[in-house]
């Protein structure tokens, strides 16, 4: 391997760990050129397909060896006069992180840096990946000209910074120099913003998410399998403590507490992960069971786990411990713990919280209460505490906010978009993964491919803000649609017109059945019916009707995307459209694709019947609430832009599920909801008949108003800053008492069509450009705040 070679990111991070491994093993199955530099390397070697570790000794001349030792001696030099101001936090810090001071030390995370930097200015990557913002946090600040995204560890924010003045002032330089910080914690955004000064637009939180074919929770196979490897009995009850053991990772209290429950219930079993050359802690582990006479019930697991085994260890354990002592970011444990259907025990922390409001359950103890674990976890053994209810809960709530197949291509588009803000060479993105191409039926699903055109549209209108070039690549996405995939592609929830083209981002409940992937003849021929009838339907009707033409058939091109639909030939009932547009568009074109009649329904039918003409279309005049028609009367229920209006939604779907018929399908969408931007939904008309929209004045309203203003206020804001006059109090009266809205989240919605008594259900996100307030996101949590719509297909 020569340096010219052109990479299109380099990772740096250390190459053993498991989660660097993935993000570079993700990027290399989506065609990207990656490398990974640790600093520590001394030969070249592939570390997974596709994916080389590099050696700096290998490519750095003896003059830039000598230049990375003198940086080296000048930090040490700036260490030891700052150090004297942090001795006892120092002191503390050793004690947690295993007794050796020389890891506060920032003399070898500079002079690592120093070598890595060197290389990478060899190189000249389109983007370079930094995994930790304390012992890598020197390459930033040196690879000037090249962009750089920083994802802080957690350890480097809120245990290295505060322990030392060196280490803080390293972590400060690390993720101001970057042009994007991702972590993974919604609750570190405060921390990183306030107190390490970076601006809000170049801080953004995500997960790495869940590998859910990974976790077969329960797999008879997979959970013999752990068993015997670990030598437990198969019908033995586990207690995992899925941290290190280490005391910062509350790894001393999860041993009290272990051995305590090993004592009360003879029957349990416990596994413990030592980490990488943590062999003192192990050893002592080993001595405090034996002591307590309860060594054969437990197993230390010493050494590196990798993935595999550790999702192995989920899927066999019932009860997962996480009680790190310090604050934690989003654990990738914590959420593998909850997806496997642990119960989960964890110390009460910010994360934690922010994740219980977007829908995790867990039982929370305070840091360091051992006898607080014994108790929650003794009423779970002895069935005093439900559990059922909180496994199902999380896996809903992992499959809609935390699925890998969706986090990482969110990840790697923020990626590509740092590369390209800088106007570097383009970077080449497919967002779905090879082998996630098949449905449970085994028929093709679409694939979606972004291409760098519009990543270079992004650079154009953007070279230096990230943050204008995310919204510019959302804006652009929708006029390259591969055409194997008519649905829009999938998007970061930050960048995304909330009115129009709103980016997909698709994750399914349940196995998606009824998808179809038709030859692209037939493919062509239903899309032209679209557009013809489209065309005939609404242009020369007004400009508000032409400009549907582009969004119903966006409509229909992702519904034929993920639906086969029943025709003619293989069923004899009605199709039932829920909330007919006003031309009847919807109706017809339904029947041009199907042969089949329709039945249009709404609230409001005047003037519809005059725009039946020849179609065999029924108007019916219905609530949205209510289906009053018999069982199985029909073979399809299509409905857009109802679900944000739609109250009482689990009997709305049961009834749903009551008049399709064997087979049927169902489509349904929605937007903006009520936690997004515009999900105040604003639709009304003035005293003098001025028509305000949310779609015709999308500027009107302070963004989020609905959740940071109460109805003065917001009539205030109305007469102040706009010329509305007296029509403020009209618009605010409507925001916040309209019965048009059910107010729900997103996150509400997805639930209630996972209690549905539709079997095979799948969803897609349809997420907004801009980045919610902090306050918000404390609040709410930033799944639901990003959610600008939704659409959900269904067969019964």
């Amino acid at each position: 391997m020569t340096t010219d070679e052109q990479f299109d990111c380099v990772i740096v991070g250390v190459a053993a760990h498991p989660i660097v491994v993935l993000l570079a093993s993700e990027m290399s199955a989506r065609g990207w050129k990656v490398a990974v530099l640790d600093g520590v390397a001394t030969e070249d070697l592939e570390i997974a397909h596709g994916v080389s570790l590099l050696s700096a000794d290998t490519r750095l001349a003896s003059a830039d060896q000598k230049r990375a030792q003198r940086c080296g001696q000048v930090g040490g030099w700036l260490e030891h006069r700052l150090l004297r101001f942090d001795q006892r936090a120092i002191a503390r810090f050793a004690a947690e992180f295993g007794g050796d001071p020389e890891l506060l030390s920032i003399r070898r995370p500079i002079e690592r840096g120093e070598r890595i930097a060197s290389v990478i200015r060899q190189l000249e990557p389109r983007v370079v990946f930094v995994n930790h913002a304390f012992h890598y946090g020197w390459v930033p600040r040196r690879v000037s000209g090249i962009p750089v995204v920083v994802m802080p560890w957690g350890d480097d924010l809120f245990d290295y910074a505060p322990a030392s003045r060196a280490a803080s002032r390293l972590v400060r330089s690390a993720l101001r120099s970057s042009e994007l910080c991702i972590p993974s914690a919604v609750s570190s955004l405060p921390t990183i913003c306030d107190r390490f000064s970076v601006p809000r637009d170049r801080a953004r939180s995500i997960s790495w998410g869940v590998d859910l074919s990974g976790i077969p929770r329960r797999s008879t196979e997979v959970v013999f399998e752990a068993r015997e490897r670990l030598g437990l009995p198969q019908d033995s009850t586990i207690v995992f403590n899925t941290r290190r053991l280490r005391d910062a990772w509350g790894g001393d209290t999860a041993l009290a507490a272990q051995i305590a429950i090993a004592r009360r219930f003879p029957a349990t079993y416990h596994v413990v992960i030592a980490g990488v050359g943590n062999w003192e802690d192990a050893r002592a582990a080993l001595r405090a069971t034996a002591q307590a006479g309860v060594s054969e019930q437990f197993r230390i697991v010493s050494g590196n786990v990798d993935m595999n085994d550790f999702e192995a260890y989920c899927s066999a354990s019932d009860i997962g411990l996480s009680l790190k002592r310090t604050r934690d970011m989003r654990s990738l444990s914590m959420l593998q713990a909850a997806a496997a259907g642990m119960d989960v025990v964890c110390t009460d922390q910010p994360e934690y919280r922010a994740m219980e409001s977007e829908g995790f359950r867990a039982s929370f103890v305070q840091a360091g209460d051992a006898d607080g674990v014994v108790e929650i976890v003794s009423r779970l053994l002895e069935g005093q505490q439900s559990t059922e209810p909180d496994r199902a809960a999380n896996r809903q709530w992992i499959e809609f906010a935390e699925d890998r197949s969706k986090q990482m291509p969110l990840l790697l588009e923020l990626i590509a978009s740092v590369a390209e803000s800088k106007g570097r060479t383009r970077v080449r993105c497919s967002w779905s993964s090879p082998d996630r191409h098949e449905s449970s039926a085994g028929a093709s699903v679409p694939t979606v491919r972004i291409f760098s055109s519009s990543l270079a549209h992004a650079a154009r209108v953007a070279r230096t803000d990230p943050r204008r070039a995310v919204r510019a690549l959302r804006r652009r996405v929708a006029a390259i649609i591969s055409p194997d995939a008519p649905a829009l592609a999938p998007s970061l929830p930050s960048a995304a017109s909330p009115v129009s083209s709103p980016i997909v981002d698709s994750v399914a409940l349940s196995a998606s059945a009824g998808r179809s992937s038709p030859d692209e003849a037939a493919k062509s021929e239903a899309l032209a019916t679209v557009e013809r009838v489209l065309e005939s339907a609404l242009r020369g009707r007004g400009a508000w009707n032409e400009s549907r033409i582009p969004v119903v058939r966006a409509t229909f091109a992702r519904m034929l995307a993920n639906v086969k639909l029943k025709t003619v030939d293989n069923s004899d009932r009605p199709i039932l459209e829920i909330g007919a547009d006003g031309q009847l568009a919807g109706a017809k074109v339904l029947h041009e694709l199907t042969g089949l009649p329709v039945v249009a329904t709404n609230l409001v039918v005047d003037g519809l019947e005059g725009n039946v003409g020849q179609y065999p279309i029924t108007v019916r005049q219905t609530g949205i609430d209510a289906l009053e028609f018999p069982d199985a009367s029909f073979s399809m229920l299509f409905g857009r832009a109802v679900l944000e209006h739609i109250s009482g939604l689990d009997h709305f779907l049961a009834e749903c599920h009551r008049v399709l018929e064997d087979g049927g399908v169902l489509y349904l969408d929605g937007g903006p909801l009520y936690l997004s931007p515009k999900g105040h939904h604003m639709a009304v008309k003035g005293a003098d008949g001025t028509h305000y929209g949310f779609d015709v004045m999308p500027d009107l309203l302070p963004d989020w108003c609905q959740l940071t203003h109460d109805r003065e206020s917001l009539e205030d804001y109305l007469r102040e800053s706009t010329e509305v006059g007296d029509d403020a109090a009209i618009i605010a009266e409507y925001v916040f008492t309209s019965p048009e809205q059910n107010r729900l989240a997103a996150s509400e919605i997805i639930l209630a069509f996972a209690r549905s008594p539709f079997e095979h259900v799948s969803h897609e996100k349809l997420c907004v450009p801009t980045l919610p307030p902090l306050d918000l996101v404390e609040r709410y949590g930033e799944t639901d705040l990003v959610c600008n719509g939704l659409v959900f297909f269904a067969t019964k």
